[in-house]
């Protein structure tokens, strides 16, 4: 096989495999079912993509989703807070500084939406107050930091199971007389999750006999709305069986609404090029790309050009003596029409001051060498004037 042809081959090869590790990545970034369920990053049934894009094109809300922690969002006041699909046992994500800035943006009025991912439970993580049992004092995570708080513990609340139902079965829940009249009287309801524990400050909106399963809560000026459900709000209910009431309900009258993604482990931690991008500083970055290369370039090749003269490496350097060291040096310093002058005041200064015998026979040779510097260049004729200087210095 020919070395071009090879190489025409590698290339194709190469920019083949790029193409499908493209076309991968970019297939699981669209469908996003590399982010956790509930994320408004999914556009598959259990993601909440449908959801957050329909809130975008409402007139009014600006409506965002947020990778960094909760204190970021600045006063709470007119924003609605989704936290979509949470653990509510989760002792990772809500330490006591997320739960402090929580209560601080419920303070302010904003509203805290929580639905409750009911697959991120275990059987015996469902019973009547279990928010009681936290994590033993000093404990602490895999990350190896202290155990906070969780949702539960925080809000006092716990689950019961539904007797004969399951994800599968859909149930009808009713609304109380505490809902608001622009919320639909009924609602299906697939999951077997009831809320349980909650004390007299929770409100029930949506029940049915096995329990409660949408209530709300004062907290300070704003409003805190618990569901034990997050199948209303994914992509396949808003396909399938759709609540838009509910959904256009649950957002409120603020103007701000932000989708949480850090209770979902999705966080953005800034490095370099996050700033980079952040800043716009894609020129900087070129620049210094630039700078490299050239280095690199450098350091394998001369920038200066070669010398006509300079010996190759590899070649054969034959010695010199010092005189024909001096000629070469002279040669590539003083032009020829400026050799006698130069010559002739370097002599000067040096044998002048030691033989002052010689001063008319100098002044009478600075002469000569005044009149030759008067010619044109081309003109002169640098071995003559030396042979006339000769004459004159040893003239008796």
């Amino acid at each position: 096989m020919k070395p071009a042809f090879a190489r025409v081959l590698l290339v194709l090869a190469a920019a083949g495999l790029a193409w499908a590790v493209w076309r991968l990545l970019d297939l699981r970034f669209t469908t996003g079912d590399i982010y956790p369920r509930g994320s408004t990053f999914r556009a598959d049934p259990q993601g909440a993509r449908a959801y957050f894009e329909s809130l975008q094109q409402l007139p009014g809300p600006k409506v965002s989703q947020s990778l960094e922690p909760v204190h970021r969002l600045g006063n709470g006041a007119d924003t609605t807070l989704f936290l979509l699909s949470s653990d509510p046992l989760d002792h990772e994500w809500l330490s006591s500084r997320n739960a402090g800035e929580l209560d601080d943006f419920l303070a302010q009025g904003g509203r805290l939406v929580i639905t409750v991912n009911e697959n991120s439970l275990s059987t015996a993580d469902i019973g009547t107050n279990h928010w009681l049992r936290t994590p033993p004092l000093g404990a602490t995570n895999v990350s190896g930091r202290p155990f906070g708080t969780s949702l539960a513990t925080h809000w006092r609340f716990a689950f019961t199971k539904a007797s004969g139902t399951n994800s599968t079965n859909v149930t009808f829940v009713t609304a109380t007389a505490a809902a608001a009249p622009d919320l639909p009287r009924a609602l299906p309801w697939p999951a077997s999750l009831r809320l349980a524990g909650l004390d007299t400050n929770w409100t029930v909106l949506y029940a049915d006999e096995h329990g409660p399963v949408l209530v709300t809560r004062a907290s300070g000026r704003g409003w805190i709305i618990l569901s034990g459900s997050d199948h209303f709000h994914s992509n396949a209910a808003l396909r399938t069986d759709r609540s838009p009431a509910l959904l256009a309900w649950l957002p409120g009258p603020a103007s701000r609404i932000v989708f949480d993604e850090t209770h979902l482990g999705t966080e953005l931690n800034p490095g370099i090029m996050t700033l980079a991008r952040r800043y716009r500083l894609h020129g900087l970055g070129a620049g210094l790309l630039i700078l490299a290369a050239l280095f690199i370039w450098q350091q394998a090749s001369s920038l200066v050009p070669r010398h006509d003269g300079e010996v190759a490496a590899g070649e054969a350097v034959i010695a010199q003596d010092s005189a024909t060291g001096f000629l070469n040096l002279l040669r590539r310093a003083v032009p020829v029409a400026e050799l006698v002058p130069r010559c002739f005041d370097a002599w000067r200064h040096s044998v002048g001051r030691t033989r002052p015998d010689l001063a008319p026979r100098i002044a009478a040779m600075q002469d000569l060498v005044n009149l030759e510097n008067a010619r044109p260049p081309k003109a002169r004729n640098p071995l003559e004037v030396y042979r006339r200087l000769t004459a004159l210095l040893h003239r008796r």
